[in-house]
This record gives structure tokens, C-alpha cells and sequence, in this order.
């Protein structure tokens, strides 16, 4: 800020000419910006905004029929495309890496996919009527300005208030304003699907609000590129289906998004091209009928293939409308596996991953294709996530009215399955129960109950009842004794029942109740290895029908699933069977899935906000960690986050009480810099919990997710960032986890964050009094503001001045000077405290003073002194006998140019 008042001497008659352009505008506080000004004139004060780079645009060039003037001038250029370069926030997608066209500077003219790029708008408001200043950027189909980054382009500046109306910029001008902004505004490069989209741009328009455009220019052109980087993985739409079905169902294909160590984990990667296949499925019948998208593929030699992109459902129908013959009880798998030729998701520029390949393509299904490091998942069925299959289970016929069965089992929603609360009953926090058609998941030693009922009120004729269970010993076994209750939940005296167990027979075991049958045991305690219960009620013991105490008694069987038990996805059933008399052996089943502990897939996100700062900008950066299918969420986790700074992003502060953030120094390079040194190593943040062990922020039971506490932590861009700033981070585990686990695992996407830049400049110049007699002082008070560096002339008034400056002010009406007899310059004072420091004043004699010094040779104000009798409160007399080509400089004095340096107040 400069405020400078000028006082003048002049004799004659003043003509109401002379007075100065009245300009009205509050003082602007001093913003994040840097930049240098050019000229833009008017007619007492003229404001020059130097800066580089850009088109001045003419007006009524871009269109034959333009809009109305906005009287204002507009420059548009590119600055920067891409970021992170030399850091492993780069792009994969680069030459290096054998791309071509690769992403490899900030300046090559290629951009990768989820990155940006920055283009560097100057806009001078010329002094005119006040308006509304309209400026709407216009993309391409692979660049284009969020609403975030217009909202943070669109900033009021002195003299004219900002507002974004229907996608785009307004600027509200002051009557009389000269003014001038430059900002950098960030377009993002969206996905190209593995094509090189050249001739990405940004289009500048500017015009007067709701008027046809005055004018556009166009920034500098881009290709924006990315390259497939996927897995093409199949899993099944449900697991299992029931033999009496219709016999369809599907499988779900699709790619999986990849990154490449070392490298941006989004920048440039891409899963969105087409991909082609083959699928094996011959373990179907052969007339099955196959579709994707309602189009039918046809089998050939039991292959389907098809060529489509991202994810698809493929369905099959078998003929006939239902499944092949399966004896009751029985079931039966059907595998299906793709084969990806090194073609698919290729595209004429690049091929997927590089070379063609992916993570399971020509493995077995015993090959494991998670990969922390790359972000390969495993299977859903096998290991190899290009292999699949669909169970299909034959139940027993359903039973009557008489006899029924529920497997119920300890359910806590607030751990994994693999701890205590969903294992034993005695921590367990409900009750769950298992619906056969989708049975419940147990793990290995978890405990379950069978209850067999019998709906003795459902029975008419007074005969011997018999129920028994039947299930698979090398899945699961007793686990203590067995429970006849009645209707009021009271033990049935054990006089009315006698208790069969059998390690061998299968099939119907009440053929004969009335004595033990050939390879069954009546016993109170299982035999080890029992396959088989049989419960057979004493003749006429229990009441039926209407009788007094008729209802339902349960035999509760109480079961363990196995340790040891290695088959994955197997399923542990089994079935009831019951008859009344010599009735028809009725049967019920149950089942409940086995699941094994896998290896946790980490994540992380990692975010900024704001998406854009100016040099020394503060940003806040949340990281949240999450842990996909751990193995025990009850007792806790042992993370570390670690975070990578830009070289260009200093003094972070943690924000998070639960956790400890220690920081590693940066070091700088051979240059004694970090920012800007590519050899310098940046600062990185190691997070841990403040307390061990950290415990989840959320659970969700149905997806097995684990959210860890988020992390919150600022940190500012240095003084000397340009472009952008991206922070890296990494998640990993420790502790009792299985192998694997702990590898680091990168955030999906860096924590990007556009640096920008900016500069405005305001002239306002106000006389006080507005109106003297000839021979009196005349007094200007003349008020400058800015942001970053700027050079700003004030010239005194002179008859007919408006032929030199008024063309300039195409609307203005006030006319020039006209005063007769001499006018000369008697003080000009700063004011030190409104004055930027190290502000230089300058002075010409030229009649008509300009910027450019071959036009006006300006010279420096030397002799100013502090000590000056009758210096101004706070002013600074900048006179003192300064003498040029042996003339008195006041005498001569046409104009001031005052030089302000960058303030530095960001």
C-alpha cells in the first residue's frame, strides 16, 4: 500500500477541467500473490501491470459480431502441466518407463490423467462506467476447471467484487476503477482410457455479463495421456445356489485398477479401456446359455469370449431351467477361468501394465495374485482372481408342519469372526441364526448349536416320534451334551427319550426305533468321530394335539466346527430328519460357511483442503486409514502412516491427539535448498497412535471394514512453491498380523495441492479541496495498492491532456485540464506507515511520462531526509534539492513512478 500526497502550485485561471479521475475503492488487504505490473492507463494516475507471459487480446478479434466492450484487457497463457516430477508423486506414465508420449517435466506439453494443469490469466479493468465483467473458461473433453478451482480463482480485488453466476466469474467494477488481477487457474486432466488425447486446452472468455462474449483467448495446448494399468478378475454374483432353483445365475468381470511402486498411485493409470477375454466354461452343460448385456455369446469348444470394458455382469441359464440330477444332500462345484491375452486393455498407444500382462494370467488357481504393493486383490473363490466357481447344494425334501430345524450360533457385530464374541457363547453379545440358503460365516473352533423341534400340538394320532441330525465329522463335532426341553423351556425327564449316536450310518436312522440299530450307540456322551444323533421318544411320553402341555420340545444339539479345517469356502451342513410312526421321513437342513483368516488389504486415502493455496498457503491433509478383512479387531492394531512432505511444504503441525506425529527433517541439496533441489530429501511424518493398541473408529461387520482413526495435520506451501505441492503417504501394520501384512501400502491417491499465483493493482486518486481559487494550492491525495510487485505513475495535470490520456478511458466524460500560467510541485510526502518498505520514488520531466524508459527516463529521489523542519506526522518529505541536467527537479517535475517491491505478506 502507497499513499502519497502531492501539493502544486498554479497560477491562472482553472478551468473546471482540472480536477483528478475520480476513483472510488476500499483499501485491499495484502494477499498471498506475487507478480509484477503492466501499464494500463488513465489519465491523473496511470497503474502499470508488468507480466510475462500470455497474448494481450485486441478487442473484437476472436468474434465478427462481438458483444459489447468490457473495458477490459485480457492476457492467457499455460504455465505449468503436470506436477510431482522427480518425486514419487510422478506419473508412471513417462519415457523413462518406456511411454511415449511420456510425462516428464512440468513443461513437455503432456499432462497425465489426475493431474493438473496451471494457466496464468491477467485481466486490467481499464477506468470506464461501472459493469459486470464476465470471464467463463471453456475446455476440452479431457481438461476442463472444477467449481472448486473457479470458486478459488473468482477473488474480489480493489475496485471490483467477485462472485461465480452459472459457471462463471463476474467481476463487479467500480465507476472509474483502473485496475489489474493476475491469477493462476488449475484445470484437471481426466481419465483418456489408454488414448494420448492431444490438443487439450483452456479457453479464456470474457465479456460483459449476460451479453454476447467481447472476446476469448486461447492457453497453451496439452495431451493429456494415461495408460492402462488393471487386473481383469471374475468372482461369482452369489456362491451358492439351491439344486431346485432355475438354474441361472452370474458371475461378476471386470478390472481392478493397479499402481505402480515407486509412482503417483492415481496419476495417469487408467482401468477404463476395453478389454477382451476368454472364458472357460466348460464345467457347465453344454447348452448353458451365456449373456452380457442381454447378448448371447456362443460356446465354442466350452470357451466364451467377448471384447467390452469396465465391469460387466455375465449370466448363464442352463437348459432345461434347472440343474443337473444331484443326489438329496449331495452338492457340486462349477469352476469357471478366464485367460487374458496380453491384448486386453491394450490401446494403439500403450499396453496394460506395460508389457501386456497381468497378476494371475497363466497361473494356477493355487496362485495368490494379492499384491499389497500394486493393489491386486485375491480371489473371491480361489487364490487366482482369474478363477471362480458356483455351488449348487441338493437339500433333503423340506419338512411338514411337524418337525422343524434352526442352526443358531454367538454373533458380536463389533468384531471379526475370528474373535471370542463370534466363537463362544460365553462372550458372545446375541444370537445369530443361519439360513441355509445363505448360511452365516464361522470360523474354525467357533461354537453353534442344531435345534431339532417337534410340534406335538401339529400331531393327531398318539405314535412314536423320532428325530435325528446328521452332519459331516471331519467339519465339525459334539461339543458337550444334548437338551430335550418342552414348550416352557423346562428339561424333558429323560426317562421319556433315549439317546442314539452312530460314527458310521447315514440315510433314514429311525428305520427302526424300537431297538438299537446295527452301528448305533445308546449313550448320554458322544463317541469320538459321531457322524449321527437319533432321539426317539418313549411311546405316547409326549403329549400331542390339544393335550395339556402339547407344543414344541426342541432337542438341542450343541457343535463345534473343527480346528484344523483347511477348505476354504466350504460349506458345514446338516440335515434333520424326523417321522411320526411309520410315516413318511421328513428332513430340514442347516448349514453355516467356514472362513479363514486372510491377509488384511490396507488403504488409505489421503486428501487436502483447500485444493489450492498461494506461495506460503496453508493447507489441512487428512489421511484415514482402513483395514479390509482383519484378522482380530477386538484387541486393537499397531499402525504407522507415514507421510512424505513435498520438498516444497514446510512446518507441518499434527492436529491429532491420538496420534503421534515425529518428524524427520528435511536435508537440503547441493544447492543449500530443499525446495527446488531435485537431489535434496524432503521432510516426511511418521504417525503413530499416542496410546497402544489403537482401536478401530468403525467396524462394519457385513464388509469387514476396519476404519482406523483419521489423521489430521497442516502444513504450508514455502514462499518459493510454484505449481503445486503433492504429500505421499504409506500404511502399514505391525504386531500379530499375518505375513504380508505389514508391507507399506500407499494412499490411493497423493494429497495435491495447486500452488497459485496472483497480483492486483489499484490506483485511486481524490483532490481535497475539490475546488480552489487561482493562485491557491491544489492538493491530490493519491492512494496505491497492491499485491507483490508493482510500478505505478502519477502525473501531474497539464492543459490539453486529455488528447494523451483520454483516448485510453473510452467512456470517460470528464474531459482534461484547462488552467492557464504555470503549475509546479511543492512536496510530496509518504506516509511510513501506509508505505510499503523499501518503496523507491522516481521522477521524470517528461511531458508525457510512461513506463517504458527509453520513452521517460526516470530518475531517483535522492536527498529525502527524516530531519526536514516541518515534516508531515508520520511523513516522509521527498524533496531536498535533487538536482537533474542542472535543473531543480520540482521545477520540472511532470511525474512520480514509485517502485514497490514484493511485500513478502502472504
Amino acid at each position: 500500500m502507497f499513499v502519497a500526497k502531492l501539493g502544486a502550485l498554479v497560477s491562472g485561471a482553472i478551468g473546471e477541467g482540472a480536477r483528478p479521475l475520480p476513483m472510488r475503492a476500499r483499501r485491499p488487504r495484502r494477499a498471498a500473490v506475487r507478480g509484477v505490473l503492466r501499464r494500463c492507463a488513465a489519465w491523473v494516475a496511470v497503474v502499470a501491470l508488468l507480466a510475462g507471459g500470455g497474448v494481450a487480446v485486441t478487442a473484437g478479434l476472436a468474434y465478427a459480431a462481438p458483444g459489447p466492450n468490457p473495458q477490459t484487457e485480457m492476457s492467457f497463457a499455460k504455465v505449468f502441466d503436470g506436477t510431482g516430477h522427480g518425486t514419487s508423486s510422478a506419473s508412471f506414465v513417462n519415457t523413462a518407463n518406456g511411454f511415449a508420449p511420456g510425462d516428464d517435466t512440468a513443461t513437455d506439453g503432456v499432462v497425465s490423467s489426475g493431474d493438473v494443469v496451471g494457466y496464468e490469466l491477467v485481466l486490467r479493468f481499464l477506468p470506464a462506467a461501472a459493469r459486470q465483467v464476465s470471464v467463463k473458461f471453456a475446455g476440452t473433453s479431457h481438461l476442463s476447471v472444477g467449481a472448486g478451482s473457479l470458486a478459488q480463482f473468482c477473488q474480489s480485488v480493489p475496485g471490483a467484487s467477485a462472485a461465480v453466476v452459472s459457471g462463471a466469474c463476474v467481476f463487479s467494477v467500480s465507476a472509474g476503477v483502473s485496475a489489474s488481477v493476475t491469477r493462476t487457474v488449475v484445470a484437471s486432466a481426466a481419465d483418456t482410457a489408454g488414448v494420448v488425447r492431444s490438443v487439450q486446452r483452456l479457453t479464456a472468455e470474457l465479456g460483459v455479463q449476460g451479453q454476447q462474449l467481447y472476446t476469448s483467448v486461447e492457453g497453451g495446448a496439452v495431451s493429456v495421456v494415461s495408460a492402462p494399468l488393471a487386473d481383469l478378475t471374475i468372482r461369482p454374483g452369489a456362491t451358492s445356489y439351491l439344486w431346485n432353483g432355475d438354474g441361472a445365475g452370474s458371475f461378476i468381470v471386470g478390472p481392478t485398477q493397479l499402481r505402480r511402486p515407486g509412482f503417483s498411485p492415481s496419476k495417469g493409470a487408467t482401468a477404463a479401456t476395453a478389454w477382451h477375454t476368454r472364458v472357460n466354461v466348460s464345467a457347465f452343460p453344454a447348452d448353458t446359455v451365456w449373456r452380457v448385456n442381454g447378448v448371447t455369446l456362443p460356446v465354442v469348444d466350452g470357451w466364451i469370449q467377448g471384447t467390452t470394458s469396465g465391469t460387466q455382469t455375465l449370466t448363464f441359464a442352463l437348459p432345461g431351467g434347472g440343474w443337473p440330477e444331484l443326489a438329496e444332500g449331495d452338492s457340486r462345484s462349477y469352476e469357471v477361468q478366464l485367460e487374458v491375452s496380453n491384448a486386453a486393455f491394450a490401446t494403439a498407444d500403450y499396453l496394460n501394465n506395460g508389457d501386456g500382462s497381468q497378476p494371475g494370467g497363466g497361473k494356477p488357481k493355487s496362485f495368490a495374485t494379492y499384491d499389497a504393493a500394486t493393489g491386486a486383490t485375491a480371489g473371491a473363490v480361489f487364490p487366482n482372481n482369474d478363477f471362480s466357481a458356483v455351488t449348487v447344494y441338493r437339500p433333503v425334501p423340506t419338512p411338514g408342519a411337524v418337525f422343524g430345524k434352526q442352526v443358531e450360533y454367538p454373533r458380536d457385530d463389533s468384531v471379526s469372526k475370528f474373535e471370542t464374541g463370534n466363537r463362544f457363547w460365553v462372550n458372545a453379545a446375541q444370537t445369530g441364526i443361519s439360513n441355509p440358503a445363505s448360511p452365516a460365516e464361522l470360523a474354525p473352533g467357533a461354537q453353534f448349536r442344531q435345534q431339532l423341534s417337534v410340534y406335538t400340538n401339529e400331531i393327531q394320532t398318539n405314535e412314536r416320534i423320532v428325530v435325528s441330525d446328521e452332519w459331516d465329522p471331519e467339519l465339525q463335532r459334539v461339543d458337550g451334551l444334548v437338551n430335550v426341553t418342552g414348550p416352557d423351556g423346562k428339561p424333558v425327564d429323560p426317562s421319556k427319550y433315549r439317546l442314539m449316536w452312530s460314527t458310521s450310518v447315514t440315510g433314514d436312522a429311525v428305520a427302526d426305533a424300537d431297538a438299537v440299530a446295527v452301528g448305533w450307540v445308546e449313550q448320554e456322551e458322544a463317541p469320538a468321530g459321531a457322524r449321527a444323533l437319533q432321539v426317539s421318544f418313549v411311546w405316547g411320553s409326549l403329549p400331542i394335539a390339544a393335550d395339556p402341555g402339547a407344543g414344541k420340545y426342541t432337542v438341542t444339539l450343541p457343535s463345534r466346527i473343527r480346528e484344523g479345517v483347511s477348505r476354504v469356502g466350504v460349506l458345514a451342513r446338516d440335515t434333520l430328519r424326523g417321522r411320526v410312526g411309520t410315516g413318511v421321513v421328513v428332513s430340514a437342513p442347516g448349514a453355516v460357511r467356514l472362513v479363514f483368516p486372510e491377509t488384511p488389504t490396507l488403504q488409505a486415502t489421503h486428501a487436502a483442503d483447500p485444493a489450492s493455496v498461494y506461495p506460503g498457503g496453508e493447507a489441512r491433509f487428512t489421511v484415514s486409514p482402513r483395514i479390509e478383512k482383519p484378522v482380530i479387531v477386538g484387541d486393537g492394531f499397531a499402525p504407522e502412516v507415514t507421510v512424505t512432505l513435498d520438498r516444497c511444504v514446510t512446518q507441518p503441525v499434527n492436529e491429532t491427539p491420538g496420534w503421534v506425529m515425529t518428524v524427520t527433517d528435511a536435508v537440503a541439496g547441493p544447492s543449500g535448498r530443499v525446495c527446488g533441489d531435485a537431489e535434496s530429501t524432503p521432510a516426511a511424518l511418521t504417525f503413530a497412535p499416542a496410546q497402544a493398541p489403537m482401536y478401530a473408529a468403525s467396524w462394519n461387520a457385513n464388509t469387514r471394514v476396519a476404519t482406523l482413526p483419521e489423521i489430521k495435520y497442516t502444513a504450508q506451501a514455502t514462499q518459493t512453491a510454484r505449481n503445486a505441492v503433492s504429500n505421499t503417504a504409506s500404511f502399514s501394520l505391525t504386531g500379530e498380523q499375518p505375513a504380508g501384512s505389514a508391507m507399506p501400502v500407499p494412499a490411493v491417491a497423493d494429497a495435491l495441492v495447486a500452488v497459485l499465483t496472483q497480483s492486483s493493482s489499484l490506483a485511486q486518486v481524490t483532490a481535497a479541496p475539490v475546488k480552489v481559487q487561482p493562485g491557491e494550492p491544489l492538493n491530490w491525495s493519491v492512494d496505491l495498492a497492491s499485491s507483490g510487485a508493482s510500478e505505478t505513475v502519477v502525473v501531474l495535470p497539464s492543459p490539453g491532456d486529455a488528447a494523451r490520456y483520454g483516448s485510453a478511458v473510452p467512456t470517460w466524460e470528464g474531459g482534461g485540464s484547462h488552467f492557464g500560467g504555470t503549475l509546479s510541485l511543492t512536496s510530496a510526502v509518504l506516509e511510513t506507515e501506509q508505505t510499503t518498505s523499501g518503496a523507491t520514488l522516481f521522477y521524470t520531466t517528461q511531458v508525457t511520462p510512461t513506463l517504458v524508459p527509453v520513452e521517460s527516463p526516470w530518475l531517483p529521489v535522492a536527498g529525502a531526509s527524516d530531519a526536514r523542519p516541518g515534516k508531515e506526522p508520520g511523513g516522509l518529505h521527498l524533496w531536498g534539492g535533487a538536482v537533474a541536467a542542472g535543473r531543480c527537479w520540482m521545477c520540472s517535475y511532470r511525474g512520480s513512478k514509485l517502485l514497490q517491491p514484493g511485500h513478502g505478506d502472504f
